[in-house]
């Protein structure tokens, strides 16, 4: 029945697309006509490629007088004062241009910015991006400061072969190399080869070839630009100069000059920008406005030679700008674009195969044929692609089952060795590396306002609202009672008092959370701890200890007291509950880093608990710290009691030795001289540790420098975004419009962001350089807005511009460049990047016997949330949802409501339960192998490098992430718990030090507004050394990210089908692309694959039979087949699915 409808749908709609393609082409000729000056025109979309702004040398030569290493931005190509200021007026041209069409604020459904991964491009991007949305008063946050953070989003550089017209290409290479051996250019050097001589003489390059003319030009011009700072060789006169100029020129115009490097450098920028249109033309994209590129000279002039209008006197100079606008009129759609020159006018670019405006149609048509349908495959990046298999598999059909069985195992051993997908990130470097196949941008962008790149499916909220005490003061309910993991202990001097508070988590739900987990965690053995008092008695056998104990006038022998050490320091925990094991009392108190050993004691019948246990400790220091701290936390179900143990009192051994050892010092014990014994033998120790504590105090209390063991070196950092609006909702809550979006930074916490910036400067001011550096700084986000314009935030205010650096007396800001990987492939830092596997784990947490137990003994609340909120509510993991737009809705309260069947008393259960949830996150060992081991992996191989001075001038690398990244990081840490939840802003601090050429390495949290506090390992002391801290994470990391993950099969799919599409649609169109955009197919084949595959499984059985139903390493070559059949079987397959989709 449903096969039926599909067919009558599938009729109907390739009528329609007959008539359409007729009906357009009745018109084609009337619409050349049309001009531009037209009223009735009515823009659409605006696309902006532009170069940045003026830079430092990139290239150099021997002989140079001007250093380059003397320029103060940095001698590899940073941006300039004067690149900032241009990129500044760039952005208010364009203001100006389009002040009736862009919006006046930023808004991330309207704007996107996509950088390459270059500092001075993403500088340049973030300067234009601060002329272009000057903050009104109502958007400023800061009223000394006329700015607001813009995300622009980069991808790897040589990921990149979008906007990278120097991406790793072998094929384009070559063609490029045969363009500097052709006899035109050969030509021209022959004509100035008395000129290059006397170049190659004073440069002292050995080799100089018309090709080679940008490593003269490029340091002579700088230099000429700042001529009043850097010096020009004294040979170069201004005749000289402008010879080296035109060289230089006529050199560009054969950069990218020919069909087959124009083929890899460009084609998928044109691709990109016409998808988009098309996308916007249909309206399947209905928001976006504003899309720009900030790139490079070469970007430009391969998309002005793909236009086949560039010549050498449009060579683009800095902040050159290319402009792309869709126009409509009557239905119709028509593509304008307009070129300007660095400081020139505005210029309308004339092509020579369509007159302007040129219809949009046949501007798509003439780019038709460039497209590359496997860039890999084009560069010979892997030899033996999908197209090369159905050639071979075709040769060997008529020979029979057996030659194709070889060939397909062949095909396999190839691909093997040839992974595209394998070890995506670099060990240590947080960064792609560059053999990685990436999508081209424009495909994962998507159509819809729920679907905005800023948006994040991550849950990634913030926990209870009393952290925001700082800009709210006042706070929910708390439960006093409630554990709490950290005091301030260190009261630094400059850093501000926080608010104090406990965690919204009930401590029964905690302890139960920590019950569940049975992963053994290594435990100090008592056997290394024990001491022997008497040393001169080596030769005499020792006699087995009697561990005698005396109550209730009766003496006998304890043999449990073997277990514990006979020098230890012991704590009586009473109050304890039946639910209370060794494990959970151990759980309580491992923090301590000398904690040695717990245990409840239990009735030798029924097992049951006696009520009471004992805790053992090795430095009296924890044991002081213990008994302070845990005394009346909630440990199960009660709040427990502690007291010094006495049970060295009752062991009659223990008594009788203690006798003898102070007989031995004329400690003599009388009734007579009692109380004067008492004052010296209960005061003595007790001042021995008053001294130490206050020791211990003086070296906590000091400077960075000072309550370190050594000198700091390097310092990471990972915080967590700003306030945000919420970034995901339930079906029935009332409140669900917010004007920034989804998931998107506030003004509250750009503002928190700024703060955490300058707590960091205060911190580290003795450590950090006062003027960022490209050397000694580098900043990291996820692909996400929120944490981007975070990182901005952050910026601002920790690298604030003194005179020197001031580019614009109004505006006390410089920008600083925040690099970013594709959410899909960033495993380091999105603890939610695809991973079939690591999804599949973390299913099995959220329905194990401990979750669900959770969730049964609050069934009561699950079944009011059900009632209210739409949501099937069956699992734990599903109370983010409900929690997140609450917790939002009650931090903005002035503007956001919050349903009335939400009390308070319902508001502090759904956070207790959010809270306890976390824990459930990175929790199992399993999962933890995919989910932040990386990061932690990536931190210690740049500890490593530093220590082994291969990274020495860095000082300061940020992690801009998630809540869930900071808990991922916590819990391979062994520290995390529900009382830790990081709130908005919130940052981990790892510093390395160096004492005596040893490293040692030492944490803090800072929770919100809370003072940062040290974090205490169990499995190595504060600090640790950097030896024994590598040596505990030495096995946490899968072998390969994307073949443990079994990413493969559908991703591949999904890439070869959005990649061969056109070229199969031109194989029956004759030529003519399908109108479908390759965002849509990829979205096809996620949304429909059930139904769409149960085709495709039919097909299959038939093409290739049963023996071929086998996947191998990287796609499911029968699907891929049957995918082929239905391309060539029905041309506009998949518009029609498309059409299906959004239609229903």
């Amino acid at each position: 029945m449903h096969f039926n409808c599909e067919i009558r749908f599938l009729m109907q709609c390739i009528l329609f697309l007959f008539l359409l393609f007729i009906t357009a082409s009745s018109v084609h000729d009337d619409l050349q006509s049309i001009a531009t000056d037209d009223e009735s025109f009515k823009l659409h979309l605006v696309q902006a490629i532009w170069r940045h702004g003026d830079r430092t040398p990139a290239l150099n030569f021997s002989l140079n007088p001007d250093d380059i290493a003397s320029w103060a931005e940095g001698p590899d190509g940073e941006l300039t004062k004067l690149g900032i200021l241009q990129q500044f007026r760039l952005g208010e041209y364009l203001r100006n241009r389009y002040q009736d069409f862009l919006p006046n604020h930023y808004s991330s459904n309207l704007i996107y910015v996509r950088s390459t991964d270059y500092n001075r491009t993403i500088m340049s991007a973030l300067a234009n991006l601060a002329g272009l949305f000057q903050p009104s008063a109502e958007e400023k946050w800061n009223e000394n400061l006329p700015w607001q953070p813009i995300p622009v989003h980069s991808v790897p550089k040589n990921m990149d072969y979008v906007l990278n017209m120097e991406a790793d290409c072998p094929l384009a290479k070559k063609a490029q190399e045969n363009i500097w051996q052709s006899a035109e250019v050969l030509a021209i050097m022959k004509e100035n080869q008395q000129f290059i001589d006397f170049l190659k003489n004073k440069t002292g390059l050995e080799f100089l070839t018309l090709h080679d003319m940008v490593r003269v030009f490029d340091p002579i011009n700088c230099a000429k630009i700042h001529s009043d700072h850097h010096v020009i060789p004294d040979w170069v006169t201004e005749e000289i100069f402008e010879k080296i100029h035109t060289l230089f020129n006529i050199s560009t115009t054969f950069w990218m000059s020919t069909p087959e490097v124009k083929k890899f450098r460009g084609s998928y920028l044109i691709w990109e920008i016409v998808d988009r249109m098309k996308a916007k033309s249909s309206g399947m994209e209905k928001h976006l406005k504003f899309y720009a590129y900030s790139a490079h000279d070469l970007t430009l002039i391969a998309f002005l030679n793909h236009l086949e209008v560039y010549s050498k006197s449009m060579f683009p100079a800095y902040c050159s700008i290319i402009l792309i606008e869709l126009l409509e009129k009557d239905g119709q759609y028509f593509v304008q674009l307009f070129y300007k020159n660095g400081s020139t006018e505005l210029e309308p670019l004339e092509l020579n195969f369509c007159k302007s405006p040129c219809s949009l149609f046949d501007f798509e048509q003439k780019f038709s044929g460039i497209y590359i349908p496997d860039w890999k495959d084009a560069c010979k990046l892997i030899q033996h692609s999908v197209e090369n298999l159905l050639v071979r598999i075709e040769k060997t059909m008529s020979s029979g089952g057996k030659s194709f069985q070889v060939e397909m195992e062949n095909f396999e051993k190839e691909i093997a060795a040839q992974n595209a997908r394998s070890q995506a990130i670099g060990s240590g470097s947080g960064r792609v590396q560059a053999n990685l196949q990436f999508l081209p941008h424009s495909l994962q962008r998507p159509f819809s306002n729920a679907q905005t790149p800023a948006q994040s499916k991550s849950t990634m909220f913030n926990p209870t609202p009393a952290v925001n005490q700082y800009y709210h003061q006042s706070a929910a309910a708390v439960i006093e009672a409630a554990p709490s993991r950290y005091t301030d202990v260190l009261n630094r001097a400059g850093e501000a008092d926080a608010a104090k508070f406990t965690s919204q988590v009930l401590p029964q739900d905690v302890n139960l959370v920590k019950s569940r987990r049975t992963e053994s965690r290594p435990t100090t053995s008592t056997a290394t701890l024990a001491t022997t008092f008497n040393s001169s008695s080596k030769s005499k056998a020792k006699k087995p200890a009697r561990n005698l104990r005396t109550a209730g006038g009766c003496v006998w022998e304890d043999l449990s007291l073997n277990e514990w050490d006979p020098d230890d320091f012991r704590l009586f925990c009473g109050d304890l509950g039946n639910e209370v094991s060794d494990e959970l009392l151990s759980k309580a108190f491992r923090k301590y880093p000398s904690f040695l050993k717990a245990k409840v004691v239990r009735d030798k019948r029924s097992n049951k608990t006696k009520g009471y246990g004992f805790v053992s400790f090795k430095d009296p220091q924890d044991f002081i710290r213990a008994l302070r701290e845990m005394d009346g936390k909630y440990v199960g179900n009660r709040p427990i009691k502690l007291r010094k143990s006495s049970w060295k009192d009752r062991n009659l051994d223990a008594v009788r030795k203690k006798c003898k050892e102070k007989q031995k010092l004329g400690l003599r014990i009388s009734l007579a001289n009692s109380a004067e014994f008492g004052m010296k033998f209960h005061w003595v120790p007790f001042i021995g540790l008053v001294i130490i504590l206050m020791l211990n105090n003086n070296i906590c209390s000091g400077t960075v420098v000072q309550q370190s063991p050594g000198e700091l070196r390097l310092l990471q950092v990972i915080w967590r975004h700003g306030d945000r609006t919420p970034a995901m909702n339930f079906p029935l809550n009332p409140d669900k419009v917010w004007s920034e979006g989804t998931g998107e930074l506030t003004k509250l916490g750009i503002l928190q962001q700024y703060e955490l910036g300058r707590f960091l400067r205060h911190r580290y001011e003795n450590f950090l350089p006062k003027n960022y550096s490209s050397h000694e700084v580098f900043i990291r986000s996820t692909d996400v807005n929120r944490t981007l314009m975070s990182a901005l935030a952050n910026l601002a205010a920790l690298f604030e511009p003194n005179s020197d650096d001031m580019w614009n007396k109004n505006l006390s800001w410089q920008p600083i460049p925040v690099h970013t990987v594709p959410r899909d492939l960033d495993n380091v830092l999105n603890l939610e990047a695809k991973c079939p596997a690591a999804e599949k784990l973390q299913i099995e947490v959220w329905h194990s016997s401990e979750a669900m137990s959770i969730v049964k003994a609050n069934e009561a609340l699950f079944e009011l949330l059900r009632l209210n909120t739409g949501l099937p509510m069956n699992t734990l993991e599903e109370i983010s949802t409900v929690y997140d737009p609450l917790h939002c809705a009650k931090i903005h309260e002035d503007k956001h409501s919050i349903p009335h069947w939400v009390t308070d008393e319902v508001y502090e259960n759904i956070t207790r339960l959010f809270n306890i949830s976390t824990t459930f996150w990175c929790s199992s060992e399993k999962v933890k192998k995919f989910r932040g081991s990386y990061l932690v992996v990536d931190i210690i191989e740049r500890m490593k490098r530093k220590a082994g001075y291969v990274d020495e001038n860095l000082k300061f690398y940020a992690y801009s992430a998630h809540d869930e990244t900071l808990i991922g990081f916590l819990e391979h840490m062994r520290v995390y718990d529900a009382t830790m939840v990081p709130t908005y802003a919130s940052i981990i601090l790892i510093e390395l030090l160096e004492l005596r050429g040893k490293y040692y390495v030492q944490m803090y949290f800072k929770n919100g507004n809370n003072s940062a506090v040290p974090l205490q390992l169990e499995f190595c002391p504060h600090p640790c050394s950097l030896e024994k801290f590598e040596k505990n994470f030495k096995d946490i990391t899968p072998l390969d990210w994307f073949s443990a993950c079994g990413l493969q099969s559908m991703e591949t799919i999904a890439w070869k089908t959005c990649s061969w599409r056109r070229w199969l649609s031109s194989l029956v169109n004759d030529g003519q692309p399908s109108m479908c955009s390759c965002r849509a197919m990829q979205q096809i084949l996620e949304k429909q694959k059930p139904r769409f595959y149960l085709i495709i499984n039919t097909v299959s059985l038939k093409i290739c039979g049963c023996a071929f139903q086998r996947k191998l390493r990287i796609f499911n070559f029968c699907e891929y087949m049957s995918l082929l059949f239905i391309r060539f079987a029905v041309a506009y397959a998949d518009c029609l699915i498309q059409q299906f989709t959004f239609n229903s």
